[in-house]
């Protein structure tokens, strides 16, 4: 009993950080803190456990990813009871996406938590937001879905996010393209150019032709967030 009692007393220790920051930013007291540990570490630095298991964050940022896109969508429904379905899919493209969730995760100060590889060699361009997601689904985990829920939108939306002002930002870049090529009479099409497995994740490579010529490609987890990629490339934003 006493072992027991002491190898807790000295877990807590090692990840107190970050319990109190938990409990401060989000009113959260942990059941378990070792899946927010894993929430925070990245795959540059990944521990590999007795059955040669890499542990990360990605299949945590994976299920906070679908639990986000719930919730956000959950809102939106209520928020927007006369808009239809057009507009509810872009509104929330446009919270879920990952310069979005960056932008957040820079706002709570989830950075100095995050261990990962650090280097020039490392692209950890969504670094934050991908460990956003991961954070999600680890809150997902710990304490359901109505906590989730509550978290994300009293914690982090509503202190953090201006509805009026995401209305009225585009950052649909392949719909504007596609605008932008309409008015001269141009045609613009996407191609899958290569779909390949690194580490566990797909990720797929899309080429952006217009009138059948290869503008740019880009690559991403899905072919949706690679089109945009590609299309903000070609809108030079």
């Amino acid at each position: 009993m006493i072992n027991f009692f002491f190898f807790h007393k000295v877990k807590d220790k090692k990840h107190q950080d970050l319990i109190d920051y938990l409990k401060s930013e989000f009113g959260i007291k942990t059941k378990n803190i070792e899946f927010y540990a894993q929430a925070f570490q990245h795959k540059s630095v990944a521990i590999t456990n007795k059955k040669g298991l890499k542990l990360s964050n990605e299949r945590l940022e994976f299920l906070g990813d679908s639990v986000i896109s719930t919730v956000v969508a959950d809102f939106l429904y209520e928020a927007y009871p006369n808009q239809q379905e057009g507009f509810l899919t872009q509104i929330r493209s446009r919270l879920v996406s990952r310069e979005s969730l960056n932008r957040l995760g820079k706002k709570i100060d989830l950075e100095r938590h995050i261990k990962y590889l650090k280097g020039k060699n490392n692209n950890h361009k969504f670094l934050i937001g991908n460990a956003f997601e991961s954070l999600i689904g680890a809150i997902y985990i710990d304490k359901g879905y109505e906590k989730t829920k509550d978290v994300l939108l009293n914690n982090i939306f509503k202190k953090h996010i201006n509805l009026k002002v995401v209305e009225e930002t585009n950052t649909d870049y392949k719909s504007q393209l596609l605008i932008f090529c309409q008015k001269k009479q141009q045609r613009l099409t996407f191609k899958e150019l290569n779909k390949a497995k690194i580490e566990g994740n797909f990720y797929f490579t899309m080429g952006l032709y217009i009138n059948e010529d290869l503008k740019t490609k880009a690559t991403a987890k899905s072919k949706r967030r690679a089109e945009q990629k590609a299309s903000k490339e070609v809108l030079g934003i």
